[in-house]
């Protein structure tokens, strides 16, 4: 699979690097140099107090992305209720707090961008977007696949790899490959990690 390519929109130098930092760390994802960024799949904007200037920034990008498909992801402070409309109709398709999200929500925010995302113009607000809070829903957007789903369910009952194979009727080396491939691209150390982020996002 192509790494996923991603750009960051930041005004802060500091919070750009921090974000890219996490972003080079995964083997899923490409950092774009900022004269690329209209060739991204996913751009993260980041910024303190959304305004007037964050919608032209955003807007613009939007505007000039070579690739019709971009969507982005909002790192904020707060963004107000109004706003979430006009935050969808230039491709957003999910918001995160600046100050509570850590690395495993942005990692998978960011990869669940590319696919969660409605086109710009057209249909109706995601649900994600239509609270006035600034925390990340993955309903029904999700960074997990159904299979990565339906195997960590099932770790959380404490079924083994053997069980886990003969319930879902595949082979064993599956589910262990499902299971490293969750691991590897949210950065998550272990299986019970794994199962605890679940929790958090609401799929178990």
């Amino acid at each position: 699979m192509e790494p996923l390519r991603v750009s960051i929109l930041a005004r802060d130098p500091l919070a750009d690097e921090g974000i890219a930092s996490y972003l080079r760390n995964s083997p899923v994802m490409r950092v774009l140099p900022p004269a690329a960024r209209g060739e991204s799949d996913v751009c993260v904007v980041i910024d303190n107090d959304v305004n007037a200037a964050t919608w032209r920034r955003v807007e613009y990008t939007a505007k000039q992305a070579a690739n019709p498909a971009m969507r982005m992801v909002l790192i904020a402070d707060a963004v107000p209720a109004h706003q979430l409309q006009r935050a969808r109709r230039w491709g957003v398709v999910s918001v995160l707090q600046r100050s509570t999200a850590v690395r495993e929500q942005v990692l998978a925010a960011v990869f669940a961008a590319r696919t969660c995302g409605l086109p710009r113009q057209a249909g109706s607000t995601p649900a994600h977007l239509e609270q006035p809070t600034v925390r990340l829903d993955f309903a029904p957007c999700t960074a997990l696949t159904r299979r990565e789903i339906h195997v960590v369910r099932l770790l959380a009952d404490g079924l083994s790899t053997a069980e886990i194979a003969q319930q879902l009727n595949f082979s064993e080396r599956t589910i262990r490959n499902t299971v490293s491939a969750l691991l590897n691209r949210l950065h998550l150390r272990n299986r019970t990690h794994a199962v605890a982020y679940a929790l958090r996002q609401g799929v178990l």
